[in-house]
């Protein structure tokens, strides 16, 4: 990895440097701005990546005046994944697949969307686990955006079984059934959290995934449904929340034995494809371990702080 000099925006930045951004709200939060920049430092592109947070009533506006001040591309976050999906003039892959898009690039005049965090997901689980979705037998918990985009993902990548365990049966329902008319080859069955079956279905799986918000921020004792998991040594299992770096959730995941990684690595896959479309750079995968490292670190680091604060 590139040192603390080669990482500072004003030792590179010059009149012929490119601007990009992540839009969100709120967005105080990203990570996005110190991945890109220290993907731009260590691969040698000539850009500053930076943040912005418009109002949800004036996002489409600011779309537009960025782009027309001379911003060569996006990423777009919460909540304004369809709002991007509806600006772009044309829509690629998984973006137009669920009308959402987190990923907007300026290309010969027209806005051109993606979405990358399908992709993201599975470079993720498939380089910091050594395993793939082949055969495997999936749980997720929760039934929202975030599910929705990963049964996609790990259907098309060849599960055998994927159960979504959700409060909300209509919205894991709906999903399930989108699942079952693209994918025949995986069986999708939806539970609640206190169905018997769920925990059947949990004992037997491969994979287990929480979506859910449950852990986000805290170091207290929660887990999703209020649930006692059955983790097993054989359990692949991942949380999308890296604010804590191990919720109690992947702790508890990691004490019974099993594989255990958070969303950092999904965060930084996704924002490295995006990045290529941004400049035509690929990202290999040694760069990617290194900074899962790195930024495990900046995080466990950032929520050390923010305790004592």
């Amino acid at each position: 990895m590139a040192d603390a000099a080669a990482l500072r925006i004003v030792d590179r930045i010059s009149a012929k440097t490119k601007l990009f951004g992540v839009v969100g709200r709120p967005i105080a939060h990203s990570l996005s701005p110190q991945i890109h920049n220290t993907l731009a430092a260590e691969l040698g592109a000539d850009l500053v990546y930076t943040a912005f947070a418009p109002a949800p009533e004036a996002v489409r506006t600011a779309f537009s005046g960025l782009f027309a001040a001379g911003v060569s591309g996006l990423n777009v976050t919460m909540p304004f994944k369809g709002d991007a999906y509806a600006f772009a003039d044309v829509r690629h892959g998984e973006a137009e697949r669920f009308s959402a898009a987190n990923t907007l690039v300026l290309r010969e005049g027209a806005i051109h969307a993606y979405n990358t965090d399908f992709d993201g997901f599975v470079n993720a689980f498939t380089i910091q686990t050594g395993a793939d979705f082949a055969g495997k037998r999936v749980a997720i918990l929760g039934a929202g955006a975030s599910c929705r985009t990963l049964s996609h993902a790990i259907a098309a990548k060849g599960a055998a079984a994927v159960a979504i365990v959700s409060r909300s049966p209509e919205k894991a329902g709906e999903v399930a059934e989108n699942c079952r008319a693209r994918f025949p080859a995986c069986r999708f069955e939806t539970f609640g959290y206190a169905d018997a079956a769920a925990r059947t279905f949990f004992g037997g799986c491969d994979v287990i995934v929480n979506t859910t918000p449950v852990g986000m921020g805290t170091n207290q004792k929660i887990l999703p449904g209020g649930l006692d998991f059955p983790f097993q040594s054989a359990h692949f299992v991942v949380d999308l929340i890296y604010s804590p770096k191990e919720t109690f959730f992947l702790w508890s995941a990691r004490r019974a034995g099993a594989v255990a990684i958070n969303g950092l690595g999904m965060l930084i896959c996704q924002a490295a494809i995006a990045f290529t479309h941004f400049t035509g750079i690929p990202v290999h995968e040694a760069l990617l371990a290194q900074m899962f490292e790195r930024f495990q670190g900046y995080v466990e680091a950032r929520d050390t702080h923010n305790a004592g604060s």
